[in-house]
């Protein structure tokens, strides 16, 4: 469940949680299958940071779950809360669940939640559960992804449905989500995660739920006493979120496994066991009420209606036999029903003396239809010998037939040899077109070439200032001065004051020229190369560090620019100001940005792209780029150069990123890690004030 990492500093009041009728296939009913519940928890690790209202939400939704709707937690499957919640007993509790759901296969559903940390481990693209006992940087602690999902496919449920409420829980499955064919006949193995792969998960406030339990809640609140689908609660929670300006994006996606057949889950309130009692009784099928009361012995025991039913239940079953006095539903009622106190058994053996007696009188009769029949296979017999004398002469007609093929075969010479004539022409018109591909190639190549010079010369209309240190020249970033202005932020007016803003993000050439005069380690590249490649792993604490080390070397003023002066030069200022930095029309995006729709989610040198109207490049897309603020509200009146909170435990990124979406493009779209945060797809700008 919290913080993206479980050793990052973390916010106690609202922490993050990093590291939730048995009837066949294809048939319909109108009673739900038995659903079952097992629920996971964890406030208090042994190692890891603690969290504020997991086992609190844990116990709610499971309280909704049995006492409102068809849900119940089985005695083979008890919940685990906190110090119960360890790899050995969940592995134990997943065992027995395998075992009790191949005794009936395909028949019962079951929801798995988890409320807790989580982790995500980016070069593996693996996702973890932290238990109890998880520890600090040691993944082998954890409960994986890979083995949540091996134990997937050995219980063999009708639908599984895993709701994960933690850190990064969207690493489960695909991001790329798909809506059920909305049959609950059709099996379905799915997930309901609180947020994407790349996302931290909020905890809430001690004793308030977190924000993607209470959209549950408040969803199954709203639904009590209707039955509804799976799906659309994750559409609830999303508009949650964007109402109560949570920054989370829920996942409902299948698992990519041979047992999920694109079904739904549907979820039934507790019905009125008595009332469906007598609603059977009063149906009078026996093989319904029995169904009934081999799934609900339990319940009418609680009642004191188990009596009552099978009494019912045996009468139903003798008027039938009122009905049909045969030897067969004779037989059904004493297999039933033989050590019966109610003086049944007798008058039906006594029946079934009686049709055995008729059953001999049928007996004589049956054999005068038998030598009648005989008769008539005698005919059917002298008919099949004039069939065959058909048969024969059939044949001759086929041996005339053969000899007219031969005579066809001659003609198939003849065209034969027209297509060996086409296939020559052919293989010419090949080699004719082979000769016209090679001169198209060359072609392309020279244009390729071209293009190549093209680049370099693009890259050298970005030359960077340098200044000397120790005798070495050292690349400074190109800064552009941003004038005096003001933009609107949720009905508030923000102004900042001239700035100079850098041009493009520091690159691997410029940053790397710091490191060699500070002894500092150069940042991975993640093998995609440097130059004029935006800097990236470089945390917060890297990227002030840098801007000291200027000002040091300069004396002038470098630093992070505040939140509100990068959203003001992303915008364009304070007129004409656009949703991404330099146009409103996602469609036109790829013209200003490098992100997930054509950067193949790697980075790309800078100032590739058309620049915004203020002439900075990539300030959506390429790189995430730190600011100086720390994460907090924004502030609920007009302010003038406002700096952000006075403490916090996490610092704003903006901007997005190569591998990121549309969505996180947008200028006013905030994100947020711990200051030592490092990953491949943030870097930075940097700002002076003279």
């Amino acid at each position: 469940m919290a913080g993206s990492l479980p050793w990052q500093l973390m916010d106690k009041e609202n922490p993050k949680r990093g590291s939730f009728q048995y009837d066949k296939e294809g048939e319909n009913t109108a009673t739900p299958r038995r659903n079952h519940l097992l629920v996971i928890g964890i406030d208090e690790y042994a190692h890891l940071k603690p969290l504020n209202n997991a086992v609190l939400d844990a116990k709610e939704v499971a309280r909704v779950l049995t006492s409102d709707y068809f849900f119940d937690i089985p005695d083979f499957a008890p919940p685990l809360y906190n110090k119960d919640a360890t790899r050995s007993n969940l592995i134990k509790t997943f065992d027995k669940l395998a075992y009790k759901f191949g005794e009936k296969k395909y028949q019962d559903n079951l929801i798995i939640y988890f409320a807790g940390h989580g982790e995500y481990k980016e070069s593996l693209s693996a996702g973890y559960w932290a238990l109890h006992e998880a520890k600090y940087n040691d993944l082998s602690t954890y409960f994986s992804n890979a083995e949540l999902v091996s134990y997937i496919k050995a219980i063999h449920s009708h639908h599984t449905l895993i709701v994960t409420d933690s850190c990064f829980s969207g690493s489960l499955v695909d991001e790329a989500e798909r809506r059920s064919n909305g049959l609950e006949n059709k099996r379905s193995r799915c997930v309901l995660a609180s947020g994407l792969k790349d996302e931290s998960s909020s905890d809430g406030p001690s004793g308030e739920h977190s924000p993607f339990a209470r959209a549950i809640l408040k969803f199954l609140a709203e639904k009590r006493g209707n039955s509804f689908q799976i799906w659309p609660l994750k559409e609830y929670i999303r508009e949650y979120f964007v109402d109560e300006k949570i920054s989370q994006t829920p996942i409902f996606a299948p698992l990519d496994l041979r047992d999920h057949k694109n079904g739904d889950f549907f979820i039934y309130p507790r019905r009125n066991l008595l009332h469906d009692l007598e609603k059977l009784i009063e149906a009078g099928n026996p093989e319904d009420l029995e169904r009934f009361i081999e799934d609900y012995t339990i319940e009418l025991r609680k009642h004191k209606k188990l009596s009552y039913a099978h009494e019912t239940l045996e009468t139903l079953f003798w008027n039938r036999l009122q009905e049909k006095p045969d030897g067969e539903t004779c037989l059904a009622f004493l297999s039933r029903y033989l050590h019966s106190k109610s003086g049944r058994p007798e008058a039906v053996l006594k029946l079934l003396e009686n049709w055995i007696e008729q059953q001999a009188e049928e007996k004589s009769e049956i054999s005068e239809d038998l030598i009648l029949w005989q008769n008539r296979l005698r005919k059917a017999e002298t008919e099949k010998d004039a069939q065959s004398r058909e048969v024969a002469q059939m044949s001759k007609k086929l041996k005339k037939a053969e000899s007219e093929a031969e005579e066809s075969a001659i003609t198939l010479d003849i065209k034969t040899q027209e297509w060996e004539d086409s296939r020559k022409e052919l293989i010419q018109k090949t080699a004719t077109l082979s000769a016209q591909w090679e001169k198209e190639r060359k072609t392309f190549i020279e244009k390729i070439a071209s293009l190549e010079k093209q680049l370099v010369g693009a890259q050298k209309q970005f030359p960077s200032p340098h200044i000397e240190v120790k005798g070495q020249k050292i690349s400074l970033p190109e800064m552009i001065l941003i004038k005096v202005g003001s933009f609107s932020r949720e009905k508030y007016k923000v102004t900042v004051s001239d700035f100079w803003l850098g041009k493009t993000a520091v690159t691997f050439e410029q940053y790397d020229g710091f490191c060699e005069m500070t002894k500092r380690e150069k940042p991975s590249d993640e093998g995609w190369g440097r130059g004029l490649r935006p800097v990236i792993n470089v945390s917060w604490n890297d990227a002030k560090a840098y801007c000291d080390w200027l000002s040091e070397q300069t004396g002038q003023n470098w630093r992070l620019p505040t939140e509100a002066e990068w959203e003001y030069a992303a915008g364009g200022g304070s007129s004409g100001r656009t949703i991404y930095a330099g146009t409103d029309d996602e469609r036109k995006l790829g013209e200003y940005a490098w992100y997930s729709a054509n950067a193949n989610s790697q980075t790309h040198p800078v100032g590739q792209k058309k620049p915004n109207p203020l002439g900075l490049y990539d300030m959506s897309g390429n790189v995430w780029e730190w600011c100086s603020d720390w994460y907090g509200n924004y502030p609920s009146s007009d302010i003038s150069d406002p700096t952000g909170p006075s403490s916090g435990s996490y610092r704003v990124f903006r901007g997005g990123s190569c591998s990121g979406d549309a969505a996180y493009c947008r200028v006013a779209f905030r994100n947020f890690a711990a200051p030592v945060f490092r990953f491949g797809y943030l870097g930075f700008r940097p700002t002076r004030t003279n």
